[in-house]
């Protein structure tokens, strides 16, 4: 298995939490998918973390002995619709970098944003609209859901073993049959990030291992 970066992970980061001299707990965080909660609670739960960045060496593969290696993932959908009403239609400040340095329009409606990302590709922009598998190893990490996350948290031990989380996440859930086609855009255009939640959602609803 691969004991690095995915290949194309340029700019990719993995936090480090060292629970004891046995153990270290990380996480590849995934923008928009709850990463500067669980960085917190990393921090708040142990008081150190370290950040690990795609072009620096790392101590040793995803599964080594002594590591545990985990992300969390969301539905492409809601996460599209997160980064376009927190980064382009109403961003908390008004020089996000899909605007300052991909020329996003401030207050762009959905489609039109849409329309951008389909025409310069899903890789063109930042990570906030790159692939979620794209983040990712092959194998080796242990896959929460963003909209489940305290709940899968506790049923893979990480309570037990790291304490409580502590943190609440929700997607914004947009409603009406208008949306319905922008939708089916948005996970054609994810159609990978697709295919894993659905994978990691039947694999929770089957109790399965991942």
């Amino acid at each position: 298995m691969d004991a690095g970066f995915p290949a194309d992970a340029a700019g990719a980061m993995m936090i480090e939490c060292h629970i004891d001299d046995q153990e270290t707990l990380r996480f590849i965080p995934i923008p928009k998918n709850a990463g500067t909660s669980i960085i917190s609670a990393m921090f708040d739960l142990h008081g150190t973390v370290e950040e690990i960045h795609a072009n620096k060496p790392r101590r040793g593969p995803w599964t080594e002995s002594g590591y545990r290696t985990f992300a969390v993932v969301r539905s492409p959908w809601h996460r599209f619709i997160s980064t376009w009403a927190n980064k382009v239609h109403r961003p908390h400040r008004p020089d996000t970098a899909l605007i300052r340095e991909h020329g996003v329009p401030l207050g762009a409606s959905l489609e039109a944003f849409l329309d951008i990302v389909e025409e310069r590709g899903a890789m063109g922009l930042d990570g906030h609209v790159r692939p979620q598998v794209s983040f990712l190893p092959p194998s080796g990490v242990t896959l929460l859901r963003f909209e489940h996350l305290d709940y899968d948290w506790c049923e893979d031990g990480f309570e037990r073993v790291y304490g409580p989380l502590g943190r609440y996440n929700c997607s914004a859930r947009p409603r009406g049959k208008e949306m319905l086609a922008t939708q089916y855009r948005v996970e054609n255009l994810y159609a990978e990030d697709v295919a894993l939640w659905e994978k990691v959602c039947a694999a929770r609803a089957r109790d399965l291992s991942l």
